[in-house]
């Protein structure tokens, strides 16, 4: 028909009875066309489902459905436990804990005279695992620690842990009295450091290189100088592990070796799963499954590391110190129940006016 069309153009021009019915047979074919490309779909799609072993996503959606009433229920009693807590917080006087907060600020944590770097460490990485060991596979979709927190509790939280405890370290360093005392406060977290490289912990270190590598840490020459090459060596050495160049490839390397319990940066795991889920669910109208195996993937990696448990105990009131860092479980008339005192820290602008009085600018 097209060669017709194309040798014999006049016999369209001059018959218009002709060309209506060659349109129509052209519009016909079309339709007719599109109908068998659409049952072919339509039987390649009942092909593909009829090789799809459904049973295991059924079973699976079972325990999720249990799993998600039996951690609605553990908030639901935390909520409560908060609650509570929070009626006896606020029996305590502004000025008193304003007055609490100013004397403990002052001086270096108790916490950090009882324990070794070897302790502290193991301290910081029970109260690290606490917190990851809950997160569920749900928080990590479609951003959720950002876009709906209330989705992603845990998550959200270990995020709050990561930002509050390295403000807490940059801290503790600033409030030293003299350029020793506070040498030997960066001295112990970079040897906390290297213990949590033995305990699997890069959430952990990546924390404490943020706090050391902060600027308000680092322009104190004078306190590094003080603690010596040797521990910045260290430090480097944990920086090289942790590069994000080549999409964290020393990171990526070095989980693959490693045997549970593991606490990963967060922000390695966060950076996939950010990027896989900005593909679509869907390709073509059918599930993307090259999406989901990707995510499994991911989920199945972060599941083993959380089944696994370390071997050392925790200390009550360390761990109460690290956890319980709102103003709760406080006694009527101020101060806390924990031996040690609260977790308190200044915010960056604090840590650098403080900084700044250390060291002045052009000093």
């Amino acid at each position: 028909m097209t060669e017709w069309a194309d040798r014999f153009p006049l016999t369209f021009a001059n018959d218009k009875q002709l060309t209506t019915k060659f349109e129509n047979w052209v519009d016909e074919l079309k339709k007719q066309r599109d109908a068998e490309k659409k049952e072919k779909r339509s039987k390649d799609r009942a092909t593909v489902a009829s090789k799809i072993d459904f049973a295991p996503f059924f079973a699976a959606a079972a325990k999720l459905k249990a799993y998600v009433e039996n951690l609605e229920s553990d908030l639901k009693a935390e909520e409560e436990a908060e609650a509570k807590a929070a009626a006896v917080a606020a029996e305590v006087k502004p000025e008193e804990e304003a007055k609490e907060a100013e004397e403990e600020m002052g001086t270096a944590a108790p916490v950090l005279k009882e324990l070794s770097a070897k302790e502290l460490a193991q301290q910081l990485t029970l109260a690290d695992f606490k917190t990851f060991s809950r997160i569920s596979p749900s928080e990590y979709f479609h951003q959720n620690w950002v876009k709906h927190k209330e989705n992603a509790r845990n998550l959200s939280a270990m995020i709050r842990w990561f930002n509050e405890v390295s403000l807490w370290v940059m801290t503790q360093i600033v409030t030293g009295a003299e350029v020793k005392d506070r040498a030997k406060t960066i001295s112990k977290f970079v040897n906390a450091a290297k213990e949590m490289r033995a305990l699997n912990n890069y959430n952990g270190i990546m924390l404490l290189l943020s706090a050391l590598n902060n600027s308000s840490i680092r322009r104190l020459t004078a306190e590094w100088e003080s603690v010596g090459p040797k521990a910045q060596l260290a430090l480097d050495t944990l920086y090289e592990l942790l590069n994000p160049d080549e999409n964290f490839a020393n990171m990526r390397t070095t989980l693959s070796l490693c045997t549970p319990p593991v606490i990963p940066f967060m922000g390695f795991y966060l950076t996939q799963v950010t990027y896989i889920d900005e593909n679509d669910d869907t390709r073509d109208g059918m599930v993307n499954f090259n999406k989901m195996m990707m995510l499994g993937k991911v989920m199945l990696e972060l599941n083993r590391y959380q089944n696994a448990t370390y071997p050392f105990k925790p200390l009550p009131q360390v761990q109460s110190y690290f956890l319980d860092r709102k103003p709760t479980e406080r006694k009527k008339g101020g101060g806390s129940t924990n031996s040690l005192g609260r977790m308190r820290w200044m915010d960056e602008k604090g840590v650098y006016d403080k900084s700044l009085v250390i060291k002045p600018r052009g000093s």
